[in-house]
């Protein structure tokens, strides 16, 4: 009985010890379909960026690809829509009335801008990009474009359950529990006395 007991504390322990390190904390990448914008010159375009969980950490790489300079600024959604948005032409400029982060907005961009920030997990996020091309009607209309990738990856550190080692270490606790129940009753069914000993079977 005692082996039996010993076997059924280990993988009871074993369990425990597998449900801790299952808890430990993972961070997971998502990377997202790298949009490519064509921007005429002055042109200016948006990139959204969604709320996310909160404290998720985004990577953001922005690279020219052809043309530029471009300027990359980031604001929320309130500014786009309601400031930087030209209702009348369906176009985005850039005003005194427009509100961005300084911190993590660019201008004059010639190759590749990277940053990471972390969400809040309410509010959508805004990249506004704008082309700082000149207009050249000696050039053709190819040559007159700026063409922008946006490539974004999301960092969330996940904390898996513990549901699923517990659920590992249950069998050998319930046993356990088990052998224990099957012990008790067998001595409130005794009457007390110790059992017959050989020698006494033999002399009956």
């Amino acid at each position: 009985m005692r082996r039996v007991l010993v076997v059924l504390l280990g993988f009871a322990l074993f369990g425990a010890l597998f449900a801790a390190a299952y808890y430990q904390p993972q961070d997971v990448e998502r990377e997202l379909p790298t949009p490519r914008f064509r921007l005429g010159p002055g042109e200016m375009k948006p990139d959204f960026i969604e709320p996310g969980a909160a404290g998720e950490n985004i990577s953001v790489n922005t690279s020219v690809l052809q043309g530029g300079p471009i300027d990359v600024y980031m604001m929320n959604m309130e500014n786009l829509t309601l400031n930087a948005l030209n209702g009348s032409t369906y176009t985005f400029e850039l005003n005194e009335n427009v509100s961005y982060n300084r911190t993590l907005s660019r201008t004059n961009v010639t190759d590749t801008y990277n940053f990471t920030f972390r969400t809040d997990g309410e509010n959508r996020t805004v990249l506004l990009i704008g082309s700082r091309m000149p207009e050249d009607p000696n050039r053709g209309p190819e040559d007159n474009v700026t063409a922008v990738s946006v490539h974004m990856t999301y960092t969330q550190t996940e904390q898996r359950s513990l549901v699923i080692g517990a659920l590992l270490a249950s069998p050998s606790a319930a046993l356990i529990g088990y052998v224990f129940y099957r012990r008790f009753q067998r001595r409130l069914r005794g009457d007390g006395s110790a059992p017959p000993s050989r020698d006494d079977i033999g002399r009956g």
